[in-house]
């Protein structure tokens, strides 16, 4: 009986921080730039109309940079991280390194401190959101794979030949009442072993750069790039790293826009939880086709709805603004978000996941948002993309 236990679950649940720890080193940013204690704790300037505003546009686009910039050699980091410590392993290396970067990033008394303080985090944030994946795809149950599952991934232990540790864990994450003797474990392990080692014949014959070698391979890798680039150019960028600026230009001051900011990101993580489910259900592929489509329309929508305020700023447009960021956010969250790292990560043999995980999608896709958010943040600023500091929709100057 192909089932899972309350212990996989909770396994699952925990491990699943992963994503709020890259999430928020991710996100923390747009709220950053919405306090004007940032502003003066770096000595910037954040009145938009002033002389020195280009400076503080550059420090505020150079952030996103060189954070998505080292998220880059993150994912490398990654790939082999899980490979020589393990994966519960590498996870503790990024944790630790995150630890840094947010405390550095917390007590920054420069901008060329803050710069380095969102590399290092750029770094902890680009190996766990690579190495996540490939864990998840190890360690759940085939029927559940993408909706949930921290003890050692079975395979990378049965691969450093320790079988009976590598049971222990599935015995643990796979036992249910309906399943007493525990056929199910015994049977995934045993498909692990084979499996195991009919890679390591692969290995053999192929070499250790079949990712590149074998023409299979390099499809499937342009796949997963077009995959995770294709989610990364359809809005995310701009409204996550700008979110509070864009309140801010609809006409909303700043305590308002970083609470619209704070609900934005309470909306996505409750609509990220029903990915797995959508995913199960649709399939990954009609999902994320859906997901683009959906979320395209939405951006679209929005966008002229932003253009409508700027020649007509009253609150009906504000209004109607700010709720097309939420459908935009549900959309993304539902459809996409969640299902392209794990469609990203299936369509590889499991014998070079961790390697396809790092070097591929995840890589790509980082160096796609690093070029990408500081192309954005330099049109935000010739569209003068900035806040207008006024509460409840009503300008005054």
């Amino acid at each position: 009986m192909k089932e899972y236990s309350v212990y996989n679950i909770a396994v699952v649940c925990f491990a699943a921080f992963g994503s709020l720890f890259t999430g928020n080193s991710f996100a923390v940013f747009a709220f950053t730039i919405g306090q004007p204690t940032f502003y003066t704790s770096l000595d910037l300037e954040s009145d938009s109309s002033a002389p020195g505003y280009s400076y503080t546009n550059d420090i505020t686009g150079a952030a996103n940079g060189v954070f998505f910039g080292s998220g880059f050699f993150g994912c490398f980091l990654a790939g082999w991280a899980a490979i020589r410590f393990g994966r519960v392993n590498g996870f503790r290396i990024a944790a630790t390194t995150g630890m840094i970067g947010g405390a550095l990033q917390c007590g920054s008394q420069s901008p060329a401190m803050f710069l380095v303080a969102r590399a290092v985090a750029g770094l902890a944030a680009g190996h766990t959101m690579a190495a996540m994946p490939t864990y998840f795809a190890e360690v759940s149950p085939p029927q559940s794979r993408g909706l949930i599952t921290v003890p050692e991934s079975p395979r990378f232990l049965v691969q450093r030949d320790d079988h009976q540790k590598a049971l222990e864990v599935l015995l643990r994450l796979h036992h249910s009442a309906s399943d007493p003797d525990n056929s199910f474990a015994h049977q995934e392990l045993q498909m692990i072993v084979d499996r195991c080692r009919a890679e390591k014949e692969v290995v053999r014959t192929d070499g250790r750069w079949r990712l590149f070698t074998n023409k299979a391979n390099r499809k499937r890798l342009v796949l997963a790039w077009l995959v995770m680039v294709g989610g990364q150019n359809i809005g995310p960028l701009v409204i996550n790293n700008y979110n509070v600026r864009l309140y801010g230009s609809l006409g909303l001051g700043a305590t308002t826009s970083l609470l619209l900011s704070a609900v934005y990101n309470t909306v996505g993580l409750i609509m990220a939880c029903f990915g797995g489910l959508i995913a199960n259900r649709l399939g990954r592929r009609k999902a994320l086709v859906t997901g683009y489509l959906l979320v395209t329309c939405a951006f679209a929508v929005l966008t002229g709805m932003i253009g409508k305020y700027n020649t007509t700023p009253t609150k009906g447009w504000a209004a109607a603004a700010t709720t097309m960021v939420y459908i935009y956010v549900t959309c993304y969250n539902c459809f996409v978000d969640l299902i392209q790292f794990t469609l990203a990560t299936e369509i590889f043999p499991t014998h070079i996941q961790s390697q396809a995980s790092a070097t591929g999608g995840w890589s790509l896709e980082e160096m796609d948002r690093a070029i990408d958010g500081d192309v954005k943040s330099d049109e935000n600023e010739k569209n003068e993309w900035e806040p207008t500091h006024v509460e409840g929709g009503e300008k005054s100057g």
